[in-house]
């Protein structure tokens, strides 16, 4: 019975001093990690100039774009301009074969022709034979060349009434413009046949432009009238004069449905038309707040933070105000003067010991 007590408190001894040496060695593994060095890059906070932007791409349009369609259907013989050609109103942009050429009125009016030089003549053999006046004979040819001559106006005249009912609320056979623009499409080409209601060209006045934009349904919210745009980095400005109320479903060239709201913007001096325009929209500025770069700030659980560095990081809850580009305003958790962790990586934790540099070091 003793034996067996002995050997029962010889092996609870062994595995108490086994886990006391676990203990030991995990202790000693927990303190090592603490101790380890984690490079950083670091950036002062300090104060600087902000800018809260909505960025997007406009192109430049007009107000005043003129569609010329087809009144009937007909097939277009001849164009008179072509692709960026200035027209005034009133001008020819093309002529079609219309029923005011059609055969059969063509056809008329070559009798019409033919009639006429008819008519001449026997007015002239009329007038020959009246101017004779030598008896009985001579008197009955002239009263029957009057005839004819009245005979053949007649005819003349019949046809010429029914030239005029041909064409009588018949389309014109040419096609002017109705505006003064530039010719910025053209939609058929000789020889084709259009139905009507074809569109055949499009005008555009070049004198009254503005950049349209199609802004996310988000960053529309944020944009009013007024709010001053920056154009292609350049610090050209332009401003916000008109936002759509209506929400549209627009596919972007990924083939993705976005929701969008149009927005106009005014300048001085327009790029050429259609052309893409880089926009940056200020929606909110601070001439000097407290600045941090994005980099270093991170969220977690819906708060926001980012590590002070001094020996050792330090984490701090922040309240950021604007966000601009490349830094966040802060309004509380870090000071001017201090320095942040930019892009802290998973080996940081509060109360690390860190360096300047990349990656991390274990103590020598």
């Amino acid at each position: 019975m003793r034996k067996r007590k002995t050997a029962l408190l010889r092996t609870i001894k062994w595995a108490v001093n086994l886990l006391a040496a676990a203990a030991a060695v995990l202790g000693a593994v927990y303190v090592y990690d603490r101790g380890a060095i984690v490079s950083v890059e670091t950036a002062p906070v300090s104060f600087g100039p902000i800018r809260e932007v909505v960025e997007d791409t406009g192109s430049v349009a007009s107000r005043r774009v003129t569609v010329v369609s087809a009144r009937h259907s007909c097939t277009i013989t001849e164009l008179h301009v072509k692709l960026g050609d200035a027209a005034a109103s009133g001008d020819l942009l093309l002529t079609n074969d219309s029923p005011r050429d059609a055969p059969g009125v063509r056809g008329m009016r070559a009798q019409a022709e033919g009639l006429k030089v008819r008519i001449a003549q026997a007015q002239k053999e009329a007038d020959r034979l009246r101017s004779l006046q030598r008896g009985a004979a001579s008197a009955q040819d002239a009263e029957r060349a009057l005839m004819t001559v009245n005979d053949l106006r007649a005819q003349m005249n019949a046809i010429l009434f029914d030239i005029a009912d041909a064409l009588e609320d018949a389309p014109e056979n040419t096609v002017k413009s109705p505006v003064s623009g530039l010719i910025t499409e053209i939609f058929t080409a000789q020889g084709n046949t259009v139905m009507p209601g074809a569109p055949l060209m499009e005008i555009t006045d070049t004198g009254d432009l503005y950049i349209k934009a199609d802004l996310i349904e988000s960053d529309a919210a944020k944009v009013e009238i007024g709010d001053r745009v920056i154009l292609d980095a350049s610090e050209k400005e332009g401003r916000i004069i008109r936002i759509d109320a209506k929400v549209r479903e627009v596919l972007s060239e990924l083939g993705v449905t976005q929701k969008r709201v149009t927005a106009e913007i005014e300048t001085d001096g327009y790029p050429s038309l259609g052309a893409d325009v880089d926009l940056s929209v200020i929606t909110d500025e601070r001439k000097s707040a407290l600045l941090v770069p994005r980099k270093a700030v991170f969220s977690l659980n819906g708060r926001d933070y980012a590590f002070a560095a001094a020996e050792r990081a330090e984490l701090r809850e922040v309240e950021i105000g604007l966000k601009g580009k490349d830094h966040y305003e802060v309004l509380n958790g870090l000071s001017e003067g201090e320095s942040v962790i930019i892009s802290p990586n998973s080996a940081l934790r509060d109360g690390s010991r860190i360096s300047k540099g990349s990656g991390t070091r274990r103590p020598q």
